[in-house]
């Protein structure tokens, strides 16, 4: 993530520099070079660079965000087909009722903990989404 955003820091300045370069040399040709417009246009082309960053970096954060719920979502759905086979599985091969009864208890806390941890990471998924957007992300 961070090489993401120093690549893309590197491309603004860059662009920042070219724009700025333009900027002046048509001012000279229209021998405007010295007068306050020029500040204005470096203000404008800064500010503007500086959104150009901002934005870029809201833009990696929040596919940061998805990427990570989505590796959570995709573990959580693999744990829980991991216990429903394993129930199959142990409930075909156990004898009694008594076993199957234990048997049976521990798939459901099992599957509850499943439950609370994709509930959990649903809430984090919200909260990170939200909090990035009120601290501007």
């Amino acid at each position: 993530m961070a090489a993401l955003e120093a690549d893309q820091f590197s491309r603004a300045r860059a662009q920042e520099k070219n724009q700025l370069r333009d900027a002046r040399q048509d001012m000279a040709v229209r021998g405007t070079s010295r007068s306050a417009n020029q500040n204005a246009a470096v203000r404008q082309i800064g500010v503007g660079t500086g959104q150009q960053i901002m934005a870029t970096r809201a833009d990696i954060q929040r596919k940061k965000i998805d990427a990570d719920y989505q590796d959570k979502q995709a573990a959580i759905n693999n744990a829980m087909n991991y216990v429903n086979s394993m129930r199959d599985w142990l409930l075909r091969n156990e004898g009694n009722a008594i076993q199957r009864e234990q048997i049976g208890a521990q798939i459901r806390l099992a599957m509850a903990n499943i439950q609370a941890q994709k509930d959990m990471t649903e809430q984090n998924y919200q909260n990170n989404l939200s909090t990035g957007f009120l601290l501007g992300n």
